[in-house]
Formats: structure tokens, C-alpha cells, sequence
């Protein structure tokens, strides 16, 4: 009686790891789910801004345009076009970095859903099976109890057990998805940090380039 007791324990206490294993992997996926598809539409919505889809590209076409610039004779409205365009083509730069930003943040987060998806099978699997020997173990034990009346005012409490878990589960799952907001908040923080990053660093680089182009305007003039 106290060895099918003690199986019966164990088992619950197995399931309950499981549980909370589960109900953690299913949240992660979740999460990384819906961080993914967010990625995914903003990475269309921005390929369809650009018309070069790298930085070389872009620098290649604006070099171009300054050989153009420097070496052909036009009106006064033809260049302000080209310097209008070479401005566009600088601030287009922003956004085909942010697009290899996310694409390797896409490509990390299709690996940790597929892992995040392969946990949360094993584990459920596994409760299945758990699920299987306590159902099993629980006919041992009723079959042993049968009679009984001691033994059988002890079974409430295996229930009573039971519901515990159950409760503790739900408790889990709410802690859960706190830890999903947080986590968004903190992803969210993070993100906006390499955007502020990025056009700190492009201003930056624009503004020399313009004091190189100025400089350049002020040397031709010179001549």
C-alpha cells in the first residue's frame, strides 16, 4: 500500500514538472511567434520603400550621381535634382540597415520557435504518458484500497492533491504571462536603443559627407 502510495507521489510530482515545463516552452513559442510575424510584416513593408537592397548599392548609384554632378554640364533645376536624389539615396541607407537588422533577428527567432515547438511536443508527449501511469497506478491503488475504510478516506486527499497541481498550474500560467510582457517591454526597449543608434550614427555620417561636399564646392570655386 505504501509502495503504490509513494509511485502515485512521485508520478504527480513528475506531471506537476512537466506541467510547468510545458506551459513555459508553449508560452515561449508563443511569444516568439508573434514577435516573428511582427518582424516579418514590418521587413515587407519596408522592402517596399527601398529600391536597392544594400548599403554598396545605394553608394555605388550616389557615386554616379556626384561623377555626373561634377563632370556634366546642366542647369540649375537638373542638379538640384540630383543633390534632391543623392539625399534620398543617403536617407534610404537607415532603412536597408534596419532590414539586415531584422533579418538576422528573423532568422535567430525562427530557430528558437523551431526549438521552443520541438520542446513543447517532448513535453507533452511525456505528460501523456504520465497521465497513462497514474490512471494505471490509481486502479492499483483503488484495488488495494477496496475494503478499506482507512485507506479509503485517503483517496480524497490524492484528489485533493490533484486539484493542488491543477491550481499551481494555473498559477504558473499567469506568472507566465507576466514574464511575456515583461519580455515584450524589455524587446521593445531594445529595439527602439538600435534605432536611436542607427540614426545617430547615419546623421553622422551625413554631416560629413556634407562637410566634405561643401568642402569640395568651395575648392572648385576656388579654381
Amino acid at each position: 500500500m505504501d509502495a503504490a502510495k509513494s509511485v502515485i507521489q512521485k508520478l504527480f510530482e513528475e506531471k506537476k514538472r512537466l506541467t510547468a515545463e510545458k506551459t513555459q516552452a508553449m508560452a515561449s513559442r508563443d511569444a516568439t511567434r508573434e514577435s516573428l510575424t511582427t518582424h516579418i510584416n514590418t521587413e515587407k513593408s519596408l522592402k517596399l520603400e527601398c529600391k536597392f537592397n544594400s548599403i554598396e548599392a545605394i553608394e555605388t548609384h550616389i557615386r554616379a550621381l556626384e561623377t555626373k554632378q561634377a563632370t556634366t554640364s546642366m542647369s540649375l533645376q537638373e542638379e538640384k535634382k540630383i543633390i534632391k536624389e543623392i539625399k534620398t539615396l543617403q536617407q534610404s541607407k537607415k532603412t536597408v540597415q534596419t532590414l539586415s537588422d531584422l533579418k538576422a533577428i528573423i532568422e535567430k527567432e525562427k530557430e528558437a520557435k523551431a526549438e521552443y515547438e520541438k520542446v513543447f511536443n517532448e513535453k507533452f508527449e511525456a505528460m501523456k504518458l504520465i497521465s497513462d501511469q497514474i490512471t494505471a497506478q490509481r486502479s492499483i491503488l483503488d484495488s488495494l484500497t477496496k475494503g478499506s475504510n482507512e485507506q479509503r478516506e485517503k483517496i480524497p486527499a490524492l484528489r485533493q492533491e490533484e486539484k493542488e497541481i491543477l491550481n499551481q498550474k494555473a498559477e504558473k500560467s499567469n506568472e507566465i504571462k507576466q514574464l511575456r510582457l515583461d519580455f515584450k517591454k524589455s524587446e521593445d526597449a531594445y529595439y527602439e536603443y538600435l534605432r536611436l543608434e542607427n540614426e545617430r550614427a547615419k546623421e553622422a555620417k551625413q554631416k560629413e559627407y556634407e562637410r566634405k561636399k561643401q568642402e569640395e564646392e568651395e575648392r572648385r570655386k576656388a579654381l
